[in-house]
């Protein structure tokens, strides 16, 4: 049997899953959720629904589902193959109305697909599953957005980026070179106004107020909580 006629018997016996060849030898396997077709509408989306329900959210909002996306697909779908260690040569580019993931290994794909597929068609079981994959997805988006809103974050996200930083403590002014420092040796010690400062605890500080200077892109002024009107300038080591 050759690809085409693979591709052919996965797509006929896993609908409304399919995989598609990009003739660069990567493969796609795709779950088109605005394209479903009458037969298949809905598919799944039950769950979803019943998701939202449990944990007190509308099932709809302005004539949208809240949950079900191809986002969460992709969560619920990482989930259900954690524990298998080729999920890792799979990757993925979901949409709000599409679950897409692809790799060189069609054989990978198949397999996966046709098991996903089974997954969702028993729909206790899949009820679980998404609970418990949404539910984790909802801890680590909180505590990533917890990140991103510190000056660990900001220097994680932007590790070739100046930063002139107005503090509680004072006014910090970081290189590029100096804010990766900063994050590979938290445990260490800062002057700032005169007053000894942890790493640990200047990273942790939250960022109020971020402006990315009109002239030089990696510049960027920032504003940290409670940090004092006082245009206060001193330079950092």
């Amino acid at each position: 049997m050759d690809i085409k006629q693979r591709l052919q018997a996965f797509n006929d016996d896993n609908k409304p899953f399919y995989i598609v060849d990009h003739d660069d030898g990567t493969f796609s396997l795709c779950l088109s959720l605005s394209f479903l077709g009458e037969e298949y509408a809905g598919f799944g989306q039950e769950v979803f629904n019943r998701y939202a329900s449990q944990i007190g959210d509308p099932v709809t909002k302005r004539g949208l589902y809240t949950h079900g996306s191809g986002y969460e697909w992709e969560n619920v779908f990482k989930k259900a193959f954690e524990n298998e260690k080729d999920i890792g040569k799979i990757a993925f580019d979901c949409e709000l109305s599409g679950f897409y993931c692809y790799t060189h290994e069609l054989a990978l794909l198949e397999d996966f697909g046709s098991r996903f597929r089974a997954i969702v068609e028993d729909t206790d079981g899949f009820a679980r599953l998404v609970s418990e994959a949404l539910s984790e997805a909802a801890v680590r988006e909180k505590a990533e957005e917890e990140l991103r809103s510190t000056l660990r974050g900001f220097l994680m996200e932007h590790p070739k980026s100046k930063a002139e930083i107005m503090t509680p403590d004072g006014y910090v002014c970081l290189t590029a070179e100096q804010g990766r420092q900063l994050l590979n040796d938290s445990n260490g010690t800062v002057l700032i106004e005169g007053i000894t400062c942890s790493v640990e605890e200047l990273l942790s500080q939250k960022i109020v107020c971020v402006q990315q200077d009109l002239f030089d892109d990696e510049l960027f002024k920032i504003k940290t909580e409670e940090a004092p009107e006082e245009n206060i300038r001193m330079e950092f080591f």
